[in-house]
């Protein structure tokens, strides 16, 4: 097992069957979207599929500001529990740490979001503890290319909460 800090204030851990990236912050999306447009992947070939790779935020607390600007643009009301979409907002940034890992094999410009599936476990407290780990694994070769399944799951206190 290796572990290493790198410069986005994550500490990245592997072996050879899974690789994770426990992040201390919320990582910026412009560095992620650069290395998305200009990173040049292999593709899938013969055999090969996607690795598990997981990311993971042990502390990724929603602010108000942007649970609002969010509740607005989306038409919800205003409450004292997240809207059911919002934990996917917190997500994103680690779907990018995902999609332009050195070991994900498929260039990140270019993949297309197809579908959500969402359950939510119960209802979020604005204000409670969150994290939020992600991981993808393996592929689906479909007429359209190949399709892969980015999993999130966000607890709240401790305590799953949304997937």
């Amino acid at each position: 097992m290796a572990e290493r800090l790198d410069g986005r204030g994550a500490v990245a851990i592997g072996d050879d069957a899974t690789r994770r990236v426990a992040l201390a912050r919320t990582p910026s999306a412009w560095p992620a979207l650069g290395r998305a447009l200009i990173g040049r992947k292999p593709g899938l070939r013969g055999e090969a599929t996607i690795p598990r790779i997981e990311a993971s935020l042990s502390s990724a607390p929603a602010d108000p500001a942007r649970i609002a600007a969010y509740r607005k643009v989306c038409g919800f009301a205003e409450s004292d529990v997240l809207p059911p979409c919002y934990p996917h907002i917190l997500g994103a940034p680690l779907h990018l740490v995902l999609a332009t890992h050195n070991d994900f094999p498929l260039p990140g410009f270019g993949l297309v979001h197809v579908r959500n599936v969402i359950t939510e476990h119960h209802r979020i407290d604005a204000g409670a503890d969150l994290a939020v780990a992600c991981h993808v694994e393996g592929h689906r070769d479909v007429r359209q290319g190949w399709e892969f399944d980015v999993v999130t799951r966000v607890e709240a206190d401790g305590r799953l909460a949304w997937d």
